[in-house]
């Protein structure tokens, strides 16, 4: 299952997934929540989106916090913040930018996660 800020999708396929992902709302953004049904246990991959950068946060199964992705796009001040929004285009959530991704690398881990409902490999993590 497939939700972001405005819709919930059935997904089946992978190139079905990437569109649904490149959905922006406002100014370019958006919030996704990737999840494989299992009662409601299964693992969960969470998107903010804004505009080409993007951050990512793996819910594995259980009471786990997670794994934040780690960033490092040249440009973008270590110590500073990026906007993005969480559940509408007016829900600002400032995430540090060591933790901001480009979307294409968001994109990879949402495909493979997709694949094999774990956590992806394709991304550097921080676990939380």
């Amino acid at each position: 299952m497939l939700q972001d800020m405005m819709a919930v999708y059935q997904v089946e396929e992978s190139t079905i997934l990437e569109e649904r992902l490149n959905k922006r709302y406002g100014s370019g953004v958006n919030s996704f929540l990737l999840s494989h049904e299992k009662n409601g246990n299964g693992a969960t991959l969470l998107i903010l989106v804004n505009d080409q950068l993007a951050n990512v946060h793996y819910f594995p199964p259980g009471q786990h916090p997670g794994f934040n992705s780690i960033g490092g796009i040249a440009g973008l001040d270590v110590s500073g913040f990026s906007k993005f929004f969480m559940n509408s285009p007016d829900q600002l959530q400032l995430i540090g930018n060591a933790h901001v991704v480009p979307f294409s690398a968001a994109l990879r881990a949402a495909k493979e996660f997709f694949e094999h409902d774990e956590l992806p490999k394709s991304i550097d993590w921080l676990e939380l």
